[in-house]
């Protein structure tokens, strides 16, 4: 929209013959580059969305449009990014700034400077933006990031996570960029120097300027190369920060067995109490008897998940009885399908959840009975972000059953996400009872541990075995630093396939090939929704896709370089993690040879569904 008669653009959702108001819309001038918008749409029937362009007063009012995605669920607040996959909808300024932020994973390449992870994922295989401090940049070059444009009339609360590490620090500075100011910013928030190691959180309000206007997170380089500045983890709320105040560390909420227990140690899944005072009351686990405990529904309809015995028992208002009690008297929580219309969701949220071990489970029981029921899903929540962790559809049969939800990692807050969504039939019940969590915490620390033994910085004592294995098996990552005191993982050949294919290459002589993916595969029922590494739908893993044109016995192989053994050992050592999900699920299997194109020889293998 670049012109200085632009008219505007609108989008509907057209039902029928109606189109209704629009669902988004711009006006005028909005500059040379091209600018990302999104907009979430919702309908209970089939709809057509409407891209309306309309002609301002003069022959400069040039609209164009390209690269429409449509996608499910709804989109993440415009501006909020994690920058895990890419900048979202920021960008780097073309002009009046000298230089760009970059995306980087793991330390910056300058010592005493910048952040050893991300602050998304706690994780050297997170990503963040940063700044690079070192030649040929001097002190006060500066760097713009730049959002798109916001129009006139809207007030937001941003959020973001910086780290500001080093002995020359520099400044970060937040301004709003009105459309009408030319290339005049102002700043409304800013910080300067060293702020330590650590990821801190700013806050503030952005009122509206009176003219379309953009975000601009401004770094400014200090007197030396030790100011590589970073930020992370950008949310954007409509409204007031007053909602949204960012909430404060108290370092010791309770005195417990001689020690005390920070605000962020409590609901974490770990039993920091031996009287489990700091996790009995957070209202995780449920069994319903007495309660919801901290659960809650949060789609804000009438459809929504209620706790039963329904007062009229029938088909479609739960199960004749619980599974805590296995008895008619007992409880669970139940949807009546007769309260939704076509296609509804019940969304029901666990409280907050501050971490989780790569062990941790999620484990309920659910009954889903009935033609045409409909679907049942788990997600994991981080902000804006959601990954699916199962998923359930159609009639489950007419008895409570068990489900064990692979949880992971988890190094920053988190909800877990139970999504129910009924069809166009009402006959049947979803319900769900007795939700708990198992092998969430990390094993206590030791004085010291055994010669076949890791000692983590945290004291934990782990396996050898588990270094550098793309696990955080020590809660703090020093099992997988890249280079450390105790632990060097840049020593091992490794891939997580974040950024392509590493030394693998794809064998000639086979079928089709692997493919590298992040979130879920195009098909349901079959496939991961994330990876391993980061445990994450942002994350990157390899898979084969078996839909047409592929045919059943068609094989994909993947071919190292040819791998030595050290001088210490006779024997080469190798881990990876595999998902094989679906019922058509043939066969994974690790083969060695000793010469280009040899004979194959057998090591591992694994066939049919293993969940």
């Amino acid at each position: 929209m670049n012109g200085i008669t632009i008219g505007t653009l609108n989008i509907y959702k057209k039902t029928g013959a109606t189109r209704g108001s629009p669902l988004w819309t711009m006006s005028g001038n909005q500059g040379l580059q091209w600018q990302k918008a999104q907009v979430s749409v919702s309908s209970s029937v089939g709809f057509q969305v409407t891209f309306e362009g309309i002609i301002g007063p003069g022959y400069k009012s040039d609209i164009a449009l390209d690269d429409i995605d449509i996608s499910l669920g709804a989109c993440p607040t415009a501006g909020s990014c994690n920058f895990e996959k890419d900048l979202c909808d920021w960008t780097n300024a073309n002009a009046g700034d000298d230089f760009d932020w970059e995306r980087i994973q793991g330390a910056t390449a300058s010592n005493n400077t910048g952040p050893q992870t991300d602050h998304t994922l706690n994780s050297a295989y997170g990503t963040y933006l940063y700044i690079e401090a070192s030649d040929p940049r001097q002190q006060g070059d500066k760097a713009w990031l730049v959002s798109s444009a916001y129009p006139n009339g809207t007030d937001q609360c941003i959020s973001w996570w910086y780290n500001m590490n080093g002995g020359g620090m520099g400044t970060l500075n937040v301004n709003v960029w009105p459309y009408n100011t030319g290339m005049s910013q102002t700043t409304i928030w800013l910080k300067s120097g060293d702020q330590g190691p650590m990821w801190n959180q700013g806050q503030v309000q952005i009122l509206d300027p009176g003219a379309a206007y953009r975000i601009v997170f401004e770094a400014i380089r200090g007197p030396n190369y030790n100011s590589d500045l970073a930020i992370d983890d950008i949310i954007l709320l409509p409204g007031n920060c007053m909602g949204h105040a960012i909430p404060q560390l108290n370092p010791c909420v309770y005195q417990c067995d001689g020690h005390c227990v920070r605000s962020d140690q409590i609901c974490n899944l770990i039993n920091d109490c031996s009287d489990i005072r700091d996790e009995n009351t957070c209202g995780y686990n449920c069994n319903f008897e007495t309660g919801t405990c901290n659960w809650s529904n949060t789609n804000g309809t009438s459809f929504v998940f209620k706790q039963g015995p329904s007062p009229v028992p029938n088909s479609n208002l739960g199960p004749l009885f619980d599974h805590t009690t296995l008895s008619p008297n007992g409880h669970y929580m139940y949807l009546d399908a007769d309260k939704g219309s076509l296609y509804s969701s019940a969304i029901y949220v666990s409280p907050l959840l501050m971490q989780a071990s790569p062990s941790c489970e999620m484990v309920f029981y659910y009954h889903m009975t009935g033609t045409y029921i409909g679907q049942l899903e788990v997600t994991l929540k981080q902000d804006y972000l959601q990954s699916r962790v199962f998923f359930l559809l159609g009639d489950q049969q007419n008895v409570w059953k068990k489900a064990v939800v692979y949880i992971g990692r988890m190094s920053n807050p988190f909800n877990v996400v139970i999504n129910a969504r009924r069809t166009f039939s009402t006959n049947g019940d979803i319900a769900i009872d007795d939700i708990f969590f198992q092998n969430c915490g990390y094993p206590a620390p030791q004085s010291s541990c055994a010669a076949n033994q890791f000692k983590c910085k945290t004291n934990v004592c782990i396996s050898k075995s588990r270094l550098c294995d793309f696990t955080d098996d020590c809660g703090d990552n020093s099992d997988e630093a890249k280079s450390s005191d105790i632990v060097s993982c840049s020593t091992y050949q490794k891939c997580s396939f974040e950024q392509d294919f590493c030394f693998f290459q794809q064998d000639q002589t086979d079928d089709f090939d692997w493919s590298r993916r992040s979130g879920p595969t195009v098909t349901v029922g079959t496939g991961p929704s994330r990876d391993h590494t980061l445990n994450s739908a942002n994350g990157h893993y390899l898979y084969i896709e078996t839909s047409s044109p592929q045919r059943p016995g068609q094989t994909a192989r993947l071919v190292s370089p040819f791998l030595f053994a050290n001088d210490s050992s006779n024997f080469c050592i190798m881990r990876f993690y595999y998902e094989m999900f679906g019922p058509d699920i043939n066969t994974l299997t690790v083969y060695y040879r000793t010469q280009v194109n040899g004979q194959l020889n057998r090591l591992w293998g694994r066939n049919g569904n293993v969940g």
